[in-house]
């Protein structure tokens, strides 16, 4: 593949199995996928396009500046490479400054971006997206657990944003997007590695079955993150929430759980969240985040967890102003 190669974008919901599909992924020798970078959607609000080019470095330059305010977590590896022959494409450009020579798929893993697929598509109107869904009732338990965050507020985040992406994958080619589920994945990852491989029109790689040699990075506070895969690693909701949790759980997602094919336990119809229970989550998360934040993250000091709560006050701002 050339250096216009559209990129790979791998969206789902925090805590929903896309970091480990992006480390399964980047075990293939030819596949490249950076860390979060949610605010790259953003981009055609400056101005640029999938028909942007660069004639000089001074254009560079500026795209350069933008993108390193992007990058809060600087995950991209090359973004000082400059050696162009101009004009130069957008996608060119952001090819290098993503991964280094030799990579054919490259591409970004960033939950968010599921809810903002329409954004994405005004820059990278032929990428490939991969949406990642798991059961709801586990990303709660997930949530509740690492954050202490309010697990009725996330199941409203999930069917929201979820059900937003299936609805604008139902608008694109079939061949455009891929819908992998965490529980078959994790279950099956020969099966499913060999059919995403397959959608990326590349040769599938052993090296994807044992991801954990090939990783090249440990991420503190991300729980089983480069560990071996557990095939049965999910419905532990089963026995760690109540009756009642599920039921409310069940009934705030009721209808995208249906969509994503996942069978409800208790609910019997769709009853959304209350502004009661949405003012209420809000205040719990805020309470969580500056508390106590990530409790399995030993560098959890005050000024990481107030600059968590600032970097989400700001992606809500940027969604506001869409």
């Amino acid at each position: 593949m050339s250096v216009e190669q559209s990129p790979l974008f791998v969206c789902g919901f925090p805590s929903g199995g896309t970091d480990l599909t992006k480390n399964i992924l980047n075990a293939h020798p030819k596949i490249d996928i950076s860390g979060e970078m949610p605010f790259i959607y953003y981009l055609y609000k400056y101005g640029y396009s999938a028909d942007t080019t660069f004639n000089d470095l001074n254009g560079i330059e500026v795209f350069r500046d933008l993108m390193k305010k992007m990058d809060r977590w600087n995950n991209l590896k090359n973004i000082n490479y400059s050696s162009y022959q101009y004009p130069v494409s957008i996608q060119h450009v952001l090819h290098s400054w993503f991964t280094s020579e030799g990579v054919s798929i490259w591409g970004n893993k960033t939950p968010q971006n599921s809810e903002n697929i329409d954004n994405l598509l005004k820059i990278f109107p032929k990428c490939k997206l991969i949406i990642v869904v798991r059961d709801i009732r586990d990303v709660s338990l997930s949530w509740k657990r690492k954050w202490g965050k309010d697990y009725l507020l996330c199941a409203h985040k999930w069917q929201a944003r979820m059900s937003k992406a299936y609805q604008m994958l139902q608008k694109l080619p079939e061949d455009q997007y891929s819908i992998l589920r965490y529980e078959d994945f994790v279950s099956d990852v020969e099966f499913f590695s060999k059919k995403i491989c397959e959608f990326l029109n590349i040769e599938w790689s052993s090296n994807m079955l044992n991801y954990q040699l090939h990783l090249q990075e440990r991420i503190e506070g991300k729980i089983n993150y480069g560990e071996r895969i557990i095939s049965n690693n999910f419905n532990k909701w089963k026995n760690e929430l109540n009756n009642r949790e599920v039921k409310r759980i069940e009934e705030i997602a009721f209808n995208t759980l249906k969509l994503f094919s996942y069978e409800v336990q208790v609910a019997t119809k769709q009853v959304p969240l209350t502004t009661f229970e949405k003012m209420t989550g809000l205040i719990n998360d805020i309470g969580a985040i500056i508390g106590h934040g990530n409790k399995f993250n030993n560098n959890n000091s005050i000024v990481k967890r107030m600059k968590t709560l600032a970097g989400d006050i700001r992606q809500n701002l940027l969604k506001a102003k869409q």
